[in-house]
């Protein structure tokens, strides 16, 4: 199901999700709190689209794999490397029945932008406003990824050691 394991890019992706609750808390920084969440769900969609590499120093590391991007889901107005919607319709079948409900799909593609849209609201005339439910997907979705690993044989320590909730 896993066809290549991507732990450290969970562990940062379960990081961003932690700075996504915290803040989430603070009146004033709900905004920065769904922005963390959308990072946290877009580097654990990309943990499903990486390959190895061997990078400059000879360390093997995980890279995501843009080629695996499927076109049928892109906004064509916009990048899809942020898109949460066509990173999630570009996983591998069985990972996207074994992580989404039908519902997810929609919700997703509301939120599809909010990396780009909301982290620079200086730029923006319109504020957005704010919803826990990309928080709440980020921690469904890691907690479901590592419960994955486990099951396909992940041997990396901070995953083993990790107590999922799902």
């Amino acid at each position: 199901m896993v066809k290549e394991f991507a732990p450290w890019m969970v562990e940062e992706s379960f990081k961003y999700y932690l700075a996504s609750c915290h803040l989430g808390t603070i009146k004033g920084l709900e905004y920065v709190s769904c922005v963390n969440a959308a990072l946290s769900i877009e580097i654990l969609f990309k943990s499903y689209l990486c390959k190895k590499e061997i990078n400059k120093h000879g360390v093997v590391i995980s890279k995501f794999d843009s080629s695996l991007i499927n076109k049928d889901f892109r906004d064509e107005k916009r990048s899809c490397s942020h898109d949460l919607y066509t990173l999630a319709r570009s996983l591998p079948i069985d990972i996207q029945g074994y992580l989404f409900l039908d519902s997810d799909f929609e919700i997703l593609k509301r939120y599809r932008h909010t990396f780009t849209d909301s982290r620079y609201l200086y730029e923006v005339s319109l504020h957005p406003g704010y919803s826990g439910t990309l928080s709440e997907l980020a921690g469904l979705y890691v907690n479901k990824t590592i419960s994955l690993y486990k099951k396909s044989g992940c041997n990396d320590l901070w995953i083993s050691k990790f107590e999922t909730k799902y």
